[in-house]
């Protein structure tokens, strides 16, 4: 929007509203090209408050103010406390610094600030906060985003003639010219670690250095923009003391909207194993299961092979339609999965087949060795556009032209595939027996970990966290035990993920005057607690893990994860939750994991776009944004108050992972499960980026 669109409302008051709403920096920010003179009244008006001035565009109010050298001194010395990246967000207690360095570099598959317009915010004295918008209040000119501290700092002629319009004299705007440059001049980064200021601990280049996420500026004015556009999922947090976190928190009334991506786990497993099926068989019905084919992603994946929506480049198309028929592959051996258990429940129970049972279609389908026949290929798709043309959700899908022959496609391709029963196990050399061991924790529980994966998200807890957690276990694992393990990579199983918004009163502790206690503000979070299994991959090529006592494994195992406490299940649950073990026996308990759950995978597309991965996380509901490593802002430098020598300012990352029915992993077989599901941290030149191990 021009701010010339603005200037033509009548109501004085709506107009003041609708200035006010466009100069904050949660809105799109607002062309002044062309319209400089009355866009330096409206900036010099928003410095004092609300209620002083009824009309923004008024001149005579403005030159008034600028009259006011004492104002106008206090305006420029905020100038001091601008940014590009937020110290005092969440905690408005850390001060005296500020952080102003250009976006991190850029990660393929991996979202930052990076290719979004730079833009500056401020956090200072809440008491200062309208001093702060003559000067640092954003705005586009000439299709890039200023402030008038920039622009006048550049010497452009057009703005030093609207500021002189309002009473400024030559020498005095050459002193307000070299104020700024003054103020401006501070350092780039705080000389030390607030108290106040998280710290994570990495292993970089050799050294383990200390991590301080802050917040960029840029990316959360933008995830604002794309919650008022309503694009995607937000949940909303409510920070106290808004105006002393920054000009961001205080314009929204503390109010600030994150992404909210939380798991979907179905709530039941599909199919069953009892006689039932046996009796439906017999009156002619089928078993699939159908709650498939009502699935989300199912859904969209047919939505997409339908000519809707699609990107505007054609990497987007191909990628999202090679997505798309991967989903339905995926939604299709579900469908068809009860199918293939019954058969082995059968099997184990009666040990051969049912008199009435062998000319069913289930049962032909189970016993499919090779290639299918084309009739029975036409047999199953009638069926499944029966299914699709019961239900109102699907009706429109049944017998599509555009969908009858991908499906037809796709049913050929599961069938060939059989049972995964019947997939053999891939055989391992002498090599890959004696490096590759793995230690299964199963039916961990967590309690309030930590839901906010990084400050602009909220819903699966941090990988970098997961990888923390099993960097502590071998550590503690090595110490107890005097060998050399080395875990390498970590799959990662949700059985059950509840989310909670209660604010946690924080426990007291030590300051850093003897004797005193201290407790933290309490500041708005979101916890969750989940059920979990971690599979983690061993580096052990002189067999150490099998021969350290079951006791000792249980032991190193660590208490917390993502800020939360970590339990093992009770022994009346599970006796042996820590177990070592190759990939052959492991997978034959993989498999069996319950269908409710989800394994949290890498996944295989890909964005560099917020916009864009959204809008792909919202149409396949099987894919979510995670917390996925971080990018450096500086070289690890001595920083007063780092815990460990060297410290960094760094900005978080999101990337994509992918929920993966353990359904799909059972069919395609441990090699594929070895390749696709494991993490592992990736160290970059200024990154540490959690990836595909």
């Amino acid at each position: 929007m021009h701010i010339n669109d603005i200037l033509t409302i009548q109501d004085e008051r709506k107009r003041s509203d609708s200035l006010r709403k466009h100069f904050a920096p949660y809105s799109e920010v607002i062309d002044v090209t062309g319209s400089e003179a009355v866009t330096m009244v409206v900036l010099v008006n928003l410095s004092v408050k609300r209620g002083a001035i009824k009309d923004l565009s008024n001149r005579e109010s403005a030159r008034n103010i600028m009259a006011d050298k004492k104002h106008i001194l206090s305006c420029i010395q905020e100038i001091a406390w601008q940014h590009s990246h937020n110290l005092k967000h969440p905690d408005a207690r850390v001060s005296g610094g500020r952080i102003m360095v250009s976006s991190p570099l850029h990660y393929a598959g991996y979202i930052s600030s990076h290719g979004l317009e730079r833009e500056l915010g401020w956090s200072h004295n809440s008491a200062a906060y309208n001093n702060a918008k003559m000067f640092c209040a954003t705005f586009l000119w000439n299709g890039h985003v200023r402030n008038l501290s920039t622009i006048l700092d550049e010497g452009r002629q057009v703005w030093r003639d609207s500021i002189q319009s309002l009473g400024l004299k030559d020498k005095n705007f050459d002193e307000l010219v070299s104020f700024i440059k003054e103020y401006d001049s501070r350092p780039d980064f705080p000389p030390e670690v607030s108290l106040f200021s998280p710290q994570v601990r990495f292993f970089y280049h050799g050294n383990y250095v200390a991590i301080t996420p802050v917040v960029s500026h840029t990316m959360m004015a933008h995830i604002q923009r794309l919650a008022r556009r309503k694009v995607g999922f937000f949940a909303r947090l409510a920070f106290p003391r808004s105006a002393a976190i920054g000009d961001l928190a205080g314009s929204m009334g503390g109010n600030i909207n994150i992404l909210h991506y939380p798991p979907s786990l179905r709530s039941s497993a599909s199919g069953g194993l009892s006689g039932s099926r046996i009796n439906a068989i017999m009156e002619g019905e089928y078993f699939f299961d159908t709650g498939c084919l009502f699935d989300k992603n199912f859904l969209a994946a047919c939505e997409v092979l339908r000519n809707a929506k699609r990107f505007s480049t054609d990497r987007g198309r191909r990628q999202e339609k090679r997505y798309a028929i991967s989903k339905m592959k995926s939604a299709l051996v579900e469908w068809l999965d009860p199918v293939y258990e019954w058969r082995e429940a059968i099997e184990e129970e009666m040990g051969e087949p049912i008199s009435g049972l062998a000319d069913s279609l289930e049962w032909r389908i189970s016993s499919l060795r090779g290639k299918p026949s084309s009739a029975l290929v036409r047999e199953l798709s009638r069926v499944l556009n029966g299914q699709l043309g019961s239900h109102r959700k699907t009706r429109h899908l049944a017998y599509h032209y555009e969908l009858m022959t991908p499906l037809k496609t796709i049913l050929r391709k599961v069938l060939s595939e059989g049972s995964p029963r019947e997939n053999p196990m891939p055989q391992l050399s002498r090599s890959e027996e004696s490096h590759g061991s793995y230690l299964y924790l199963k039916g961990m529980r967590v309690y309030d970990a930590s839901a906010m994966a990084n400050p602009y998200l909220c819903g699966i807890p941090s990988l970098t966290a997961l990888w923390g957690l099993i960097k502590e276990y071998e550590i503690k694992l090595k110490a107890l035990s005097h060998t050399d393990v080395e875990f390498d990579g970590v799959a990662w199983f949700l059985r059950e993920y509840q989310e909670r918004g209660d604010t946690k009163i924080p426990a007291p502790k030590l300051s850093e005057e003897p004797g005193r206690l201290m407790r933290s503000g309490l500041l708005p979070s979101r916890y969750c607690d989940m059920t979990m299994d971690v599979v983690v991959r061993v580096h052990d090529p002189d067999l150490e893990l099998a021969a350290i006592d079951h006791q000792l494994l249980q032991a190193a195992c660590p208490g917390r994860f993502a800020g939360g406490a970590l339990h093992p299940p009770s022994l009346q649950d599970e006796h042996y939750w820590c177990q070592v073990d190759d990939g052959d026996n492991l997978f034959k308990k993989l498999r069996r994991l319950p269908h409710s759950g989800r394994w949290v995978t890498p996944s295989t597309i890909q964005s560099d776009s917020l916009l864009e991965t959204l809008d792909l996380c919202n149409k396949f509901s099987d894919l979510r944004p995670v917390s996925a490593g971080y990018a450096l802002l500086e070289d690890p430098v001595e920083r007063v108050g780092s815990l460990m020598v060297l410290h960094a300012y760094a900005e978080s990352l999101i990337s994509m992972a992918r929920l993966v029915s353990p359904i799909e992993y059972r069919w395609k077989g441990w090699e594929v499960f070895a390749q696709q599901a494991f993490w592992g941290m990736q160290p970059e030149k200024c990154a540490m980026l959690m990836a595909r191990a």
